[in-house]
């Protein structure tokens, strides 16, 4: 997905249309009240906000908020037992509901590599492009596509020169949906191992002598106040240098100038599972699906786990300033169907330096006629219980339509994506297909600075269409949200147009609704 570069610093999280997880924390410290009229499902609601952002040196941040839509008109269909000025019944009704005052608490930068340090990251809130490896079990996550239920997920990882892990959650009240990758540089273990033997034991004697020599140089300050060598190369230890900015979540532009050929050659092992998996719902003699009123959920009757794991490899060939260069291969199997695999053949090229780029990155893609490629998507918080969102029958979950696929024969197809950063300005399109019906995806992201303070920002995604015709028809499997953003003097003016999910009562299944704001901020930054 997009990494944007820049960001209006005088708004909330909330108030962004499409700001990758990786990105949000990078704001400016601000206090914020958002304040205006919001239209959801033919009824009317004042909106109200405080949001406050606090971040330190670029490594660590957080935001917190609280939304409030208080009703303010009740059209028909009227809502049962409720008057205006009482709070939108799904915002709190649930235990996990109090989490939507976490916008994120973030550490460093997920995915950072840097030549002879240790790297880790942390981050938990609102996750719009969760990912682990190259994408191919979980990508582009995003854990609250629902208007009723609100999941603070985390994305964390650890690298060093000699490997590393990655650990991504959807929620940390439910822990529905985990993945961990291990992985290692077995090149750079190699030579570990035989300089450990070898020591290079006339070079190191060497150097030290020579430190010594200097150390003995410089022993006492001189009247301009002087320091000794060492005292210098102390001081520039302790120095904090900022995190650099990187160019997308694919590229690892930032260790071009030490990129050594041993550390290029990764081997990585992911496992990523549903350990709550719903595979049969309770249905009413309708046929209409049962819920759970305090969890806004349909009742499952019977649940499991499904789990895919996957081992990947890469070798980043180029990584100079203008030219990066990495193929992939990662094989893949869901373990809890029969004869599932599928084997992604991609590479990651970037052409351009940090604040002028195009990225590219085709996928070719071989599979059993049960593989379901990155299971683990921007639509699985629903698809796990409605499998097929264009469906017109009671909804069926995700797991148990795969279990009605063919389990022999194969199918291929393929995954583009292509990012474009022009200074403050990003786009990214991505588009999937595969042989069968209903099998293509497409996703639309940009960020558009109009002046000093205004901004255009959107994204569009839509699963399981077959042919472009259909793929900007708007349906239940149609996702997106766009935000025009004008400054008003004092304040800033916002337009918004957010898409989601809802479960209500007596549906056959989950349906869309899109949620229309007209928002006011105004903000105070320290």
């Amino acid at each position: 997905m997009i990494f944007l570069i820049g960001g209006i610093l005088n708004t909330s999280i909330i108030a962004e249309a499409w700001v990758p997880s990786a990105r949000t924390g990078r704001k400016a410290d601000s206090f914020t009240l958002d304040y205006g009229a919001v239209s959801y499902d033919n009824d009317v609601y004042f909106h109200l906000s405080p949001n406050l952002s606090y971040n330190v040196n670029e490594e660590f941040g957080m935001s917190f908020s609280l939304p409030l839509n208080v009703l303010a008109v009740d059209n028909d269909p009227q809502i049962e037992d409720s008057n205006p000025g009482q709070l939108r019944r799904f915002d709190y009704n649930e235990p996990s509901d109090y989490f939507r005052t976490v916008n994120y608490i973030w550490y460093g930068q997920y995915e950072r590599e840097a030549p002879g340090k240790l790297t880790y990251s942390f981050y938990a809130g609102d996750i719009r492009d969760g990912r682990i490896g190259h994408g191919t079990i979980v990508n582009q996550y995003n854990n609250n596509i629902r208007h009723d239920v609100y999941n603070v997920g985390v994305m964390s990882d650890v690298n060093s020169d000699y490997g590393g892990v990655q650990f991504f959650s959807n929620s940390l009240y439910s822990r529905d949906v985990n993945a961990v990758r291990v992985y290692i540089k077995p090149l750079a273990l190699g030579r570990g191992v035989y300089n450990l033997f070898n020591i290079h034991k006339e070079h190191f004697q060497v150097e030290d002598e020579y430190v010594g020599m200097m150390q003995t140089r410089g022993n006492v300050m001189d009247e301009a106040g002087r320091k000794t060598v060492l005292e210098e190369l102390e001081q520039r230890k302790k120095k904090k240098r900022e995190l650099p900015k990187p160019v997308s979540k694919y590229s690892k532009m930032e260790i071009e100038e030490k990129d050594e050929w041993y550390n290029r050659l990764t081997v990585g092992f992911t496992r990523a599972f549903d350990g709550n998996m719903p595979l049969t719902l309770n249905y009413s003699q309708t046929g209409i699906p049962e819920r759970i009123e305090n969890r806004d959920m349909p009742r499952v009757k019977e649940d499991g786990r499904v789990s895919v794991e996957g081992i990947d490899v890469e070798y980043r060939l180029l990584n100079m300033k203008y030219w990066e260069f990495t193929p992939y291969l990662d094989v893949n199997t869901i373990r809890e169907l029969e004869n599932s695999g599928g084997t992604h053949y991609g590479f990651m090229a970037r052409f351009g330096d940090k604040d002028i780029n195009v990225i590219i990155k085709p996928e070719f893609r071989k599979m059993s006629s049960n593989y379901i490629p990155m299971y683990f998507d921007t639509f699985y918080e629903v698809e796990r219980f409605h499998g097929n969102l264009t469906s017109e029958d009671p909804m069926n979950p995700k797991f148990q339509d795969a279990l009605g696929r063919d389990t022999t024969g194969g199918i291929s197809g393929y995954f583009y994506t292509l990012l474009f950063n022009y200074y403050n300005y990003s786009f990214e399109v991505s588009y999937e297909n595969y042989e069968g019906t209903g099998n293509s995806r497409i996703f639309l992201a940009s960020y558009i600075p109009l002046g000093s303070s205004a901004t255009l920002s959107f994204f569009y995604t839509k699963k399981g269409f077959d042919g472009t015709g259909e793929a900007f028809r708007i349906d239940n499997s149609s996702m997106g949200a766009v935000e025009l953003s004008l400054p008003m003097g004092p304040i800033q003016l916002r337009l918004q147009n957010l898409r989601r999910w809802t479960l209500e009562e007596n549906e056959i299944g989950f349906r869309s609704f899109d949620e229309i704001r007209v928002l006011a901020s105004s903000s105070f930054v320290f």
